[in-house]
């Protein structure tokens, strides 16, 4: 399987996937790590919705009192992507992340 799973897809094709899953973290995680890739304006602000959409995701889980435990290979494959970062990721974005990625 390929590390980049959505390494073909354009950018129009990336913001239809994330409207699809966006209550998916699993995916949401895929689509943050691809779009760590990528450096257009446009995929630039899809990334900071992915993230948004991940922070309201989680709160939203622990606000319905279904508690969210990840097992500890999503724990891992999110902090991987976290701890890496982008190139573009603004400091703001990088000190977010990696408070996420050590929890």
């Amino acid at each position: 399987m390929s590390q980049r799973q959505l390494a073909n897809l354009g950018v129009d094709a990336l913001e239809k996937f994330f409207d699809a899953k966006r209550n998916n973290s699993d995916a949401l995680t895929t689509l943050l790590g691809e779009l760590s890739h990528r450096k257009m304006p446009r995929a630039k602000a899809l990334k900071r919705r992915v993230m948004d959409a991940l922070a309201f995701t989680k709160t939203k889980e622990l606000d319905d009192a279904a508690l969210f435990i990840m097992t500890p290979a999503q724990h891992r494959r999110v902090a991987e992507v976290y701890r890496k970062g982008g190139p573009d990721w603004t400091k703001e974005e990088r000190e977010y992340a990696s408070k996420l990625a050590d929890h």
